[in-house]
């Protein structure tokens, strides 16, 4: 089976073939971006809304039945809002350097006094 979506300033639908009686979100979504060839130089996502009744479907792992009619809608993503897990640990890492004087090299007493007020300040 299948279910068919149109983005919204499309004029007709598309069919995407199903496996079983339904589909995640996620699946969904990759296989629209697959079958549409979206470009993924810009970072986006893609908003999935049964067009019978306008449920919108926020969660990835949620089940859409075959023979939906779906919406779909392409937005931006602020790339400040992607999450970033090669550099969360970046500002832990720095201070706990910063926290051992003897970590700061080459620097004047005052100028590591400084450094350290710095880290320590909240932001």
């Amino acid at each position: 089976m299948s279910v068919h979506y149109k983005f919204k300033s499309a004029l007709e639908y598309s069919t995407l073939p199903v496996d079983g009686v339904n589909i995640s979100v996620e699946d969904l979504k990759e296989a629209i971006i697959e079958q549409k060839k979206l470009s993924r130089s810009q970072p986006f996502d893609l908003i999935i809304t049964n067009a019978e009744t306008n449920q919108e479907y926020k969660d990835e792992k949620a089940l859409i039945p075959k023979n939906s009619s779906l919406l779909v809608a392409r937005v931006p993503i602020d790339p400040a809002q992607l999450k970033r897990p090669w550099n969360n640990h970046l500002k832990e890492s720095t201070e706990i350097l910063l926290a051992n004087p003897a970590n700061l090299m080459n620097v004047g007493t005052s100028a590591a006094r400084t450094l350290l007020l710095a880290s320590a300040a909240p932001g």
